[in-house]
């Protein structure tokens, strides 16, 4: 049936005839999304043609309950009829109800074919639908969580450059005869985010503490198929696959995880890492766990406080485990301007918060260094050693064809051992990544195996090799350290320039620190000066990343509550997508030098809450200061906003003092950033910190009526977690209010409210009362997503509303209403694009796409009402309160 396939697919030549076939049933997967079985001839019945297969796909969908009259399952021989066709190439026999028959049950399987790797994917078809067993090594684990799919190969797949020069024809050999050297093994459904993820080692689900690393070698039996993971896009590939359950994969962990990197000795470590986009200013919601607020449109690390403490737990402990004196972070929040509240300095609060006060400091380049949202930063030991000089960025202004829009700025700085005064530099770069091309450049892919934005960073490394020589940092200084993110790996034209430049690489090609579709290498260097390679004792890359399957990391979207706590540990294990990199040094002694002044400030609290035209309110600034020699630093402020800063003129170095505030009249509802800024003699050195201002509007002492106090039109869209929309009423008044002759009435941003009472968009209102400071909820439309249904509704509607914006009127009587200022509106409220509102302007959008993650919430849990939409609500993640919801008095 399956035709003669000595070199590669071929459709069967009884395609669109009806057959009957028996065999034994291989594989029963009915129950899952495949919808079928497969059956193969038993051995004694197998045509002995090695170039035709002897097991087929019976596809039942919906039919496969009652496909056969009998209970068949894996080990009972059968007889089924129906049509042969092909689906994305594989064959299969379409089967429809009682389209099976049971001949003899439990006569066995037929024994598996083994499958040896490399085998040309030309060869694969005349195994379809097969029983096969094949061994191999990990070489993809990115599937594993979303798709419960991974690839082994006969071993390791490297990226082509990290052992072969750039050549666009060797590249495409190269790239051709991969498909060969891999297989996928998957669960047998093609379902998202299984949950339990079934492969792991010791034929235990994976979870936190049960790995399945690259490196491990898997044996695994099951049957041939041909089909891709159940979505289009990144990880899922079009391919033949073993579909094997859990007891039929064994696994050796021939990769063990290790706790601590491996010994590098010497007396100094140097080290950098990728933080895979630490940031504080968070994506959807921040419950204070950081100071500085969501940044939807910017913002790409943590959603929010919980993802964010995982993170930051899991960053910790990776460099503890480094125990580095000197290391280079990257995807750090570009936040410098905040100071003491920057993202850095969040980090290393946390790291001191274990290690002990003052272990770490960072370096502080006082603004943000170039325009991207991520930048390079640097940390060090202050007991080991001590920065000399000046802190040295490399951007266009140095050399126009370093284009710091597309490569990031690089940071160099001298560092000085405490215990003998030798020097060494370190710099810290972050190339433009292969994803696209550099726009000024037009440097696409040449398909050479260097991807896009190659000219972009082969133009960065000439002019580092450059820079360098001029000493950037002040310092007379050869002995010169390059890491981080160089998005080129080990054999690409980059490094070239760079080695010719007098910087060797310190690792062979066969390290690796990244993986990327399967494929293996590193984008992550340590170069080294020659005279500084001459102090380096040893090198290593810590596998606590690149390894493991990306669902463990802190991420907690497309999980469930079980796998959000299982498949999570506070261990430095996937908290990045790169390993980290780590060399030791013994510097050669020399004179030391003075260490260069520094200050950082910190507050208390971080963030201040006053209400327009009421009283101050203080946050107590601390100074901190390091080889500072001066006299008092002078002290100065400033803010857009219109608010009134008090400070004191001066301030002593290590002492503190108060920054008050206060919001004149009138202010607008928001949060205002106020700078604090500190200077010693001749300006040097200088340091500032950003205190947020939440300015409110006093409440209302007049409002008699009841209020929308929130509105949410995401429910059941993509992303979102609440099932149904809904809109919340408030009673923010001192007496009883009844919904008595009430109606709500919904319509889009720019639609006309309908007078008609039978709408979806119109809802009267039950009859009852709702007490002081008591909430009440109305459920509407809900959409095919969701997770959670709302908190019981007071009352229920029909009104499908938008994600991004619409209109809301309370109202006395239905009607087409002409704004909200008709005497029949109680409460009206525009969002978004709406072009109604009260007030001057609309409450914010509730969502840039149909995400439907945000809500518009009045502000102070529903108390403030002053007629202005724009300023009296607040874009933030929904929070239904129905009428059981505590009560909440306005003052």
């Amino acid at each position: 049936m399956q035709g003669q396939t000595p070199s590669g697919d071929a459709a069967s030549p009884l395609a669109g005839q009806t057959v009957t076939v028996e065999g034994v049933v291989t594989a029963d997967l009915r129950a899952g999304t495949l919808q079928g079985f497969y059956v193969q001839e038993e051995g004694i019945d197998a045509d002995g043609d090695s170039t035709t297969s002897d097991g087929v796909f019976v596809y039942c969908g919906t039919n496969c309950a009652n496909v056969s009259s009998s209970t068949i399952g894996v080990g009972d021989r059968v007889r089924v009829t129906g049509t042969v066709g092909e689906f994305v190439t594989a064959t299969q026999i379409t089967a429809g109800a009682g389209g099976a028959a049971l001949v003899k049950a439990g006569v066995g399987m037929p024994a598996a074919t083994t499958l040896k790797l490399p085998l040309a994917f030309t060869e694969r078809e005349r195994y379809e639908g097969m029983r096969v067993t094949a061994s191999g090594v990990v070489t993809n684990n990115f599937t594993l969580g979303r798709g419960g799919s991974f690839d082994i190969a006969d071993s390791r797949l490297q990226t082509f450059t990290q052992v072969n020069a750039p050549s666009t024809a060797g590249n495409a050999a190269y790239t051709a005869d991969l498909k060969n050297r891999f297989i996928r093994i998957d669960d047998g459904t093609r379902a998202q985010n299984p949950d339990p993820e079934v492969f792991a080692r010791g034929g235990q689900p994976l979870s936190a503490d049960n790995t399945l690393r690259g490196g491990d070698t898997v044996t695994a039996t099951g049957v041939l198929g041909y089909s891709n993971d159940g979505w289009t896009g990144i990880g899922s590939l079009d391919t033949y696959r073993i579909h094997a359950s859990a007891q039929n994969v064994q696994v050796q962990a021939t990769n063990p995880r290790s706790d601590t990197p491996d010994a590098v000795g010497g007396s100094l470590r140097v080290g950098s890492m990728n933080v895979l986009n630490f940031f504080t200013s968070l994506v959807t919601s921040n419950s204070g766990c950081t100071p500085n607020g969501t940044d939807s449109a910017n913002s790409r690390g943590a959603n929010n406080c919980d993802e964010f403490l995982r993170q930051r737990t899991k960053t910790v402990k990776a460099i503890l485990g480094l125990n580095p004196d000197v290391l280079g972070l990257l995807e750090m929040q570009n936040d410098f301007d905040k100071g003491a509240n920057s993202s850095v300095a969040n980090l290393v609060g946390a790291l001191n918060a274990e290690a002990g006060a003052g272990t770490y400091a960072y370096i502080n380049p006082g603004a943000k260094v170039g325009t991207d949202a991520i930048s390079v930063a640097m940390i060090y030991k202050p007991a080991s050693v001590s920065p000399v000089g000046q802190l040295a960025k490399l951007d266009n202004s140095y050399d126009p064809s370093y284009i710091d829009n597309c490569s990031r700025p690089t940071l160099a700085q001298t560092f000085q051992s405490n215990a003998n005064g030798g020097r060494f530099t370190a710099v810290m770069l972050h190339l433009k990544s292969k994803g696209s091309a550099c726009g000024a450049l037009g440097d696409t892919d040449r398909g050479d195996g260097q991807g896009n934005a190659w000219k972009a960073r082969e133009q960065a490394a000439g002019v580092i090799g450059r820079w360098l020589a001029t000493n950037p940092t002040g310092i007379q200084e050869d002995d010169r350290i390059l890491m981080g993110d160089y998005n080129a790996y080990e054999m690409e034209t980059p490094l070239s320039i760079l080695a010719d430049a007098g910087y060797g690489n310190l690792f062979s090609s066969s390290a690796y620190s990244y993986q990327f579709d399967g494929q293996w290498g590193s984008l992550d260097h340590a170069l080294a000066s020659a005279s500084l390679k001459a102090q380096v004792t040893g090198q290593t890359k810590w596998h606590i990343n690149s390894d493991e399957p990306t669902v463990l990391d802190y991420n907690t979207e497309f999980k469930t509550a079980n796998q959000i706590s299982g498949l999570y540990a506070p261990t430095p294990f996937r908290g990045s997508d790169h390993d980290p990199v780590l060399v030791g040094l013994n510097l050669t002694a020399q004179a030391p030098l003075a260490s260069a002044a520094s200050t950082s400030l910190s507050a208390s609290p971080v963030s201040l809450s006053v209400t327009s035209g009421g009283a101050s309110a203080g946050s107590t600034v601390t100074v901190s200061t390091q080889n500072y020699s001066g006299g008092n630093l002078t002290v100065s402020t400033s803010n857009a906003a219109g608010l009134t800063v008090s400070a004191p003129a001066t301030a002593a170095p290590n002492g503190s003092f108060t920054v008050s505030v206060t919001a004149p009249a009138g202010t607008a509802a928001g949060t205002y950033p106020v700078t604090v800024t500190t200077a010693g003699d001749g300006g040097t050195p200088s340091s500032n910190l950003t205190i947020n201002v939440n300015v409110s509007r006093p409440v209302s002492a007049t409002v008699n009526h009841l209020v929308i106090s929130q509105a949410y039109g995401g429910g059941g869209n993509s992303g979102a977690t609440l099932k149904n929309d809904f809109v919340e009423l408030f009673n923010p008044s001192t007496s009883a209010l009844s919904t008595s002759g009430l109606f709500l009435q919904y319509t889009s941003t720019a639609g006309t409210f309908s007078s008609t009472a039978g709408s979806s968009n119109n809802l009267a209102l039950p009859a009852t009362i709702i007490q002081p400071g008591a909430y009440y909820l109305v459920q509407m439309a809900a959409g095919a997503g969701g997770t959670q249904n709302l908190p019981a509704p007071d009352a229920t509607g029909d009104a499908a509303m938008s994600a991004t914006g619409g209109k809301i009127a309370l109202v006395t009587k239905l009607g087409t209403l002409s704004g909200p200022t008709d005497n029949t509106v109680v409460d009206f409220v525009g969002w978004g694009a709406a072009n109604a509102f009260e007030g001057s302007a609309a409450a914010p959008a509730t969502a840039t796409s149909t995400s439907g993650t945000t809500g518009i919430l009045r502000k102070q849990n529903g108390c403030t009402d002053t007629d202005q939409n724009g300023s009296d609500f607040a874009a933030a993640a929904p929070s239904p309160r129905n009428s059981t919801a505590p009560v909440n008095t306005c003052n």
